[in-house]
């Protein structure tokens, strides 16, 4: 499945109310905190690594669904934006500036 594949199938599991740019930008958010917050209490408490990463996968699919919910709701292709992200990348390693700060580098 590609990347656009994926987000056709994900926004068909949207209900109204995830429709909403507010909803899915606040819900991006909290789910990249979810994220943080399994590693920071396996920091904190140890456990089971392999526990962890079942959980994190769960999360990050989580993160993914938001962040292709964003491009459908502003009508972008997530296959395009991460081609062009491979593009930006590297364009950035080929003038050797992968390092560093500022968007246009």
């Amino acid at each position: 499945m590609d990347l656009k594949d994926y987000q056709d199938k994900a926004w068909s599991f949207a209900i109204d109310t995830a429709k909403n740019p507010r909803y899915v930008s606040a819900g991006l958010i909290a789910e990249v905190g979810e994220f943080y917050d399994i590693e920071a209490k396996y920091v904190r408490d140890g456990g089971d690594v392999v526990e962890l990463e079942r959980k994190a996968k769960k999360e990050l699919g989580d993160i993914l669904w938001f962040v292709a919910a964003k491009a459908s709701i502003n009508g972008w292709n997530l296959q395009e934006i991460a081609e062009g992200n491979i593009s930006k990348l590297q364009a950035r390693r080929d003038f050797g500036t992968i390092q560093g700060s500022g968007d246009d580098r």
